[in-house]
């Protein structure tokens, strides 16, 4: 549940929703900290191509965010290699109408509940670049403790940003 008590599941990701995906991914303050390869300007082709991609794959660990049953935006966790393979990579966003309504909250700690339950993990990950105030108090409200500042580490549109590095380990949930 959310701050107005609506409430917020992770489902899967369907053709249908691609027109209301790129209208909300089609947004410059959406994108502002996210990875380059999120596209900008986002189009309707982008969120076919994207959706088709996670039903293609059978991607388990990628899901629409719907708030009272409307899509708001994509989350998912991934699973990092190697020596990092008790590890996932946690990441979200949410359509800038669904901000500040508590949902970012609550898909956070449903995907670590996700996380924890599916996959032989003890520590989840998530970056945020350092203006990203939001993501990180969502985060901190969660649980996520601050490990590490990679000085200058986020290059995005022409900045330099501090990429901040969250960790929550199993028998912190």
């Amino acid at each position: 549940m959310t701050s107005d008590n609506k409430t917020v599941e992770l489902t899967s990701l369907f053709m249908e929703d691609a027109e209301d995906l790129a209208i909300l991914a089609n947004n410059p303050n959406v994108a502002r900290f996210l990875r380059d390869s999120f596209p900008q300007p986002y189009t309707i082709d982008h969120a076919k191509d994207f959706i088709k991609l996670m039903i293609e794959g059978n991607v388990q660990s990628v899901f629409a965010i719907r708030y009272d049953g409307e899509i708001a935006g994509v989350g998912g966790v991934h699973l990092l290699g190697g020596v990092e393979r008790k590890t996932c990579e946690m990441g979200f966003w949410l359509g800038e109408k669904f901000w500040g309504k508590g949902i970012a909250s609550e898909v956070c700690r449903q995907l670590v509940g996700f996380a924890f339950t599916y996959y032989d993990i003890v520590r989840i990950q998530a970056e945020v670049a350092s203006p990203n105030k939001a993501s990180s108090r969502v985060l901190r409200k969660n649980g996520f403790r601050k490990e590490a500042t990679l000085r200058k580490a986020f290059h995005k549109d022409g900045h330099d940003y501090d990429l901040l590095i969250y960790g929550i380990l199993r028998d912190e949930v």
